[in-house]
């Protein structure tokens, strides 16, 4: 259940004749009705959409679907409905047909989660093409935040970067600013992540800048751990996503050779550790990375 310490919004309730309703659409069993009333039970995108077939949920619902689950949406101020509208005229103006420009609409980023942006900037389709569009086909995601600034500018600003969205714009109505976020390592030089290190003794880069040109292989890490283990998954906790991690840094470093490492693993050639074992209990195999 959502809590105000998570900084995300109330989830959307579900009374139970709507859950008579679900289990007859055969969305859910008649065993999850407890579940769904008790706000734990998780819903993926495809059904959300079958709840829209069904009548439970409407096209105009001030909602979105993050980690399967279903939040109600903060009401449009004035001012944010003008910012949004200004925002839009102006990207139509600058891409063009160069781009598709989706106001207030949905996108992608997995099974579990389909956020609603104010606006955002996509890779260009022909007219027919009704695919979702997930983060490869997503260049610029813009937030207009007020009274949701902490949401925006944290849980869902997190969960943009974890899915890969290059570019997030938050535009803070609040003092007036805009902050952008990019993909190109700004991420390695804020406070918050090189104090963690300088606390520990770790030397950030040769010259100690912390650039990102100097985590290149920290983002290829990352981009392997993401296409290997998140996104393969559908994790329901943030305990099942631990574990998950936990496994597959124990393949990563203890099992598989590394192609850089001259077939060998990072364990064997940083504490002289040898793995013999050609798979992890999640039957992953060897293959060199």
């Amino acid at each position: 259940m959502t809590t105000a310490a998570t900084q995300l919004p109330p989830a959307r309730p579900f009374t139970p004749e709507e859950c008579a309703v679900l289990v007859a659409a055969g969305i859910i069993t008649e065993g999850e009705q407890a579940a769904v009333l008790a706000g734990k039970r998780r819903f993926t995108v495809d059904e959300c959409l079958a709840m829209l077939e069904a009548g439970v949920l409407y096209e105009d619902d001030r909602i979105e679907l993050i980690d399967g689950e279903l939040l109600i949406m903060a009401p449009i101020s004035d001012d944010h409905e003008h910012t949004t509208d200004w925002l839009a005229e102006l990207s139509y103006r600058y891409f063009g047909d160069r781009a598709r420009v989706r106001v207030q609409g949905s996108i992608r980023l997995s099974n579990m989660s389909a956020p609603q942006p104010d606006v955002a900037i996509l890779r260009r389709r022909p007219l027919r093409d009704s695919r979702p569009y997930f983060p490869e086909d997503i260049f610029v995601v813009i937030e207009v935040a007020n009274t949701s600034l902490r949401y925006d500018s944290g849980p869902k600003l997190t969960r943009y970067a974890a899915a890969g969205i290059v570019e997030v714009w938050i535009v803070n109505l609040r003092d007036g600013t805009v902050t952008v976020y990019t993909g190109q390592g700004s991420q390695f030089t804020s406070w918050e992540f090189t104090q963690v290190l300088q606390d520990r003794g770790v030397r950030i880069s040769m010259d100690g800048k912390g650039r990102y040109q100097d985590n290149i292989f920290v983002e290829r890490l990352w981009r392997t751990v993401k296409y290997e283990e998140v996104y393969l998954k559908a994790c329901a906790s943030v305990l099942e996503a631990q574990r998950g991690l936990e496994g597959y840094f124990r393949f990563y470093n203890g099992i598989r050779p590394h192609q850089t490492l001259d077939y060998r693993t990072p364990a064997e050639v940083f504490h002289g550790e040898q793995d013999v074992v050609e798979g992890d209990s999640n039957g992953r195999r060897c293959s060199p990375e």
